[in-house]
């Protein structure tokens, strides 16, 4: 060994020897005299060492490698410094470990001498020669040597001894998926699974003991998995300083092998196909006038009762079966096919072995060959039940009352009942000729167009209606069953005249659209009915009270004012008589102190006139009541609006006034802001009711809110403000209006009522206290029977706001 280091080295090997424990550090000197070891019990002093010296070889103790760390081999592989494992038992997994962390050999300790160490010095010294080599400028041969290599295509390798690759081309770069570097100085066993390694290993062995060249076929994967056949050539050459050399180039032959066992696996499924397929494939071939079968399936047994071989000896047998009066179309059908190389479909009958008449269906593409042959590759199926269902279908096709159709994709008829020509009046020729969409009503174009698009998509069956123009121009409604056929490129459907449904149908909306106008009028005249007479009994009792009581109240008022005058009178006399007899007698003393005579001269006046202002509170109340009733003005009259307001505020005086027994509520305060109206033509009766029902409504909610507010809230106090103004109307031509406003400061109405307020037995108030009346006929008296508007503002939590406009002047 150390003669062989002599010859190859002009110095001694430079070699770091990196042992944890330093005794169990062999003997340097007993390995071999011409390396120069170096050892060191820590990394830390061998990164120092390296920073210091240059060395050949790294020796690393297995102690180092058991946990894993970077910091470990991969500084010195930076260095190019081959580094390798020293293991303390033949561990597989530990070996393998050290290799995958950049050890490119491993040494069992127990096996170390001159003649285990030979192995790796040679490595080492082979390392360090490619090293120099690969520093030192490439000349102009190896330069081009090297280019040529790089060009090819295929991957090309060189190995030593060691089976280390000594030089890799670019092809066997993208092979590996790895970069010269990576590969230079490693053997397969760092690229490829143990088995497949140990194989390349044995077949680069035998060609090295050997010496002859040889080519084998393998697998070779990599390392993401991927697996190749290759084809790999092996030559052996010997070296000047006699080592030998083994260059190899590969050939990717997975496709190949793909394309040979998809040919092979391709013709297997063929032939199972061709034993599966109902009917018969063949091959069928004319050359210069003659005709042969080249090849026929087993299906002509089924079909003839022949075998295949008696076909593709006498061709002539099969036309011999065709029926006399088909055979002549039939063999012009294949002499048009040869002609124009467009695809052959015929169908024709033919008598079967026992006598039997069938349907065959022939389809097939010619192929016109170099020699000018042509061959029909092609596929012969009995279709006689197929024959006889269309015949069945065919008569029920043509009895059928609805309209059947079958359309193509593009939107036209391509097969239509008689009864289509029976509903629209025209002929076959005429709806077969145009796009069915031409007959269809504009406004059921786009959702049919929607309909053809959605059966196109694949929908399986659909079901829509639309319009079709009749000859005569009128339209027909038709209900449709339709679904497609994508493999045909058609729609079979099915259509229904409704025509006469829809008219029925129509009438029958139009008279529940009648009666349910005739319901609501109906409702609303009983309503508008009960209401008027009810209002018509009130004002009646109304009437009575304000007569029966003012008899009375005008006897009493007409004679307080008399009987005033006599009490001053008798009063006079009774102060002159004091005058005149200062001293009168002792009963009469008596009876003046008994009954207090001076208090009763100065009570009596007072409650004379007492009573002479209840009784003017009566009469006022009497007229505010006649003036509300209106009995007697049941016509158009120009009458004060505030006179008919303030009537209704004095018979609602008792609501407003402070409530202490339930719901303890302060007197509503009523604000009124009057502007100068003018007389306004109206129906008086008709419109102090429409005041009555809006400020009762006010007052309700009023007390409502009251009622219901939390303690923490805010106090603020009720109040009823109505004011009133002139307004111009909208139409130059309409006059100017008087609008009444009221409103109120209770909780407000939410926004989902207010749409409803003016509907016939509406109402937002408990069971029993609401009749929902009261605001559906002041509408339709101030819009229907005044011409005006009444409408409602509401903000909910801060109150209403009802708005009566009415013409001053009304037009007759």
């Amino acid at each position: 060994m150390s003669e062989i280091a002599a010859n190859l080295l002009p110095k001694p090997l430079n070699a770091l020897w990196v042992e944890k424990n330093l005794a169990q550090a062999p003997g340097f000197a007993n390995l071999n005299p011409a390396v120069v070891f170096h050892l060191t019990p820590s990394w830390s002093v061998a990164l120092e060492q390296l920073d210091q010296q240059d060395f050949d070889l790294i020796f690393i103790s297995s102690a180092f490698l058991e946990t894993p760390s970077d910091d470990l081999i991969a500084p010195f592989e930076r260095q190019g410094i081959p580094a390798i494992a020293i293991l303390e038992s033949d561990n597989p997994d530990l070996a393998t470990q050290a290799l995958d962390w950049g050890a490119v050999d491993y040494l069992l300790r127990a096996e170390l001498d001159r003649s285990t160490l030979q192995r790796t010095l040679r490595y080492a010294l082979r390392f360090r020669q490619l090293r120099e080599q690969a520093a030192k400028p490439p000349d102009q041969q190896q330069e081009m040597l090297v280019s040529s290599l790089n060009v090819l295509a295929d991957p090309v390798f060189i190995k030593d001894e060691c089976h280390r690759f000594l030089f890799v081309n670019q092809a066997f770069c993208q092979l590996l998926g790895r970069s010269f570097s990576e590969i230079i100085g490693r053997s397969d066993y760092d690229f490829f699974p143990p088995e497949q390694a140990a194989v390349f290993w044995e077949k680069d062995e035998l060609a090295m003991q050997t010496g002859k060249p040889n080519e084998n076929e393998e697998e070779l994967t990599h390392s993401q998995g991927k697996v190749q056949v290759i084809s790999t050539k092996k030559s052996v050459f010997e070296m000047p300083d006699g080592q030998k050399i083994l260059v190899g180039v590969i050939r990717d032959l997975t496709q190949y092998k793909h394309q040979e066992r998809a040919l092979i696996n391709s013709e297997k499924r063929f032939a199972q196909l061709a034993a599966n397929v109902p009917g018969m494939i063949y091959q069928f071939c004319l050359t210069r006038g003659s005709r042969s079968f080249i090849y026929v399936s087993e299906g002509c047994r089924e079909l003839y009762g022949v075998e295949p071989e008696i076909v593709k000896q006498n061709a002539e047998f099969l036309f011999q079966t065709v029926h006399p009066d088909d055979l002549p179309m039939l063999e012009q059908s294949i002499a048009i096919s040869a002609q124009t190389l467009q695809p052959w479909r015929y169908e024709w009958r033919t008598l079967s072995p026992t006598g039997d008449l069938r349907w065959l269906k022939g389809a097939s593409n010619p192929d016109l060959q170099a020699n000018g042959d042509i061959i029909w590759n092609g596929l012969l199926t009995e279709i006689t039940e197929q024959k006889l269902a269309e015949h069945e279908r065919d008569r029920f096709f043509t009895l059928s009352l609805d309209l059947l159709c079958i359309a193509s994709f593009e939107g036209y008829f391509k097969r239509l009942n008689p009864s289509w020509t029976a509903t629209l009046g025209y002929s076959e020729t005429e709806l077969l000729s145009l796009q069915f969409i031409e007959l269809v009503h504009p406004e059921d174009r786009q959702d049919t167009l929607q309909a053809l698009q959605n059966l196109t998509q694949g929908v399986k069956i659909l079901k829509f209606e639309n319009r079709y123009r009749s000859q005569d121009g009128s339209y027909r409604w038709l209900s449709w069953v339709a679904a497609p056929f994508a493999e045909e490129g058609l729609i079979y459907a099915v259509a229904r005249d409704i025509s006469d449904r829809k008219q029925a149908e129509e009438e029958l909306r139009e008279k529940a659209q009648q009666l349910k106008k005739t319901i609501h009028k109906l409702t609303s005249t009983q309503a508008q009915l009960v209401q008027t007479e009810k209002m018509a009994s009130l004002g009646q009792l109304v009437a009575g009270v304000a007569h029966e009581i003012n008899n009375p109240v005008s006897f009493i008022s007409g004679n307080i004012t008399p009987a005033m005058n006599y009490a001053c009178d008798l009063l006079k006399v009774i102060e002159l008589y004091q005058q005149h007899y200062p001293h009168p007698p002792a009963t009469l003393l008596q009876a003046i102190e008994s009954y207090d005579l001076e208090f009763l001269s100065s009570d009596f006046p007072q409650l004379l006139q007492s009573m002479q202002e209840g009784a003017t509170r009566i009469t006022e109340i009497v007229a505010s009541l006649r003036n509300f009733s209106r009995l007697d003005e049941a016509h158009l009259k120009a009458v004060n609006l505030h006179q008919g307001i303030e009537s209704t505020l004095m018979i609602l005086q008792h609501r407003l006034k402070a409530q202490n027994e339930q719901i303890e509520r302060p007197a509503i305060q009523v604000i009124k802001e009057f502007a100068n109206l003018p007389l306004v033509e109206c129906h008086p009766g008709q419109i102090n009711q429409v005041f009555m029902n809006i400020l009762s409504n006010a007052i309700d909610a009023l007390e409502e809110y009251w009622m219901s507010r939390s303690g923490s809230e805010a106090k603020r106090m009720p109040t009823l403000s109505i004011r009133t103004t002139t307004q111009k109307a909208k139409d130059p031509q309409g006059g100017k209006l008087a609008t009444i406003q009221i409103r109120d400061n209770g909780k407000g109405i939410s926004p989902t009522l207010q749409t409803r307020l003016f509907d016939p037995f509406f109402t937002t108030k408990p069971v029993g206290k609401g009749t929902g009346l009261g605001l559906y006929i002041s509408h339709q008296i101030i819009v229907d029977k005044h011409q005006g508007s009444l409408t409602c503002r509401s903000e909910f939590g801060k109150g209403t706001e009802f708005k009566i406009q009415i013409p001053i002047r009304t037009s007759t």
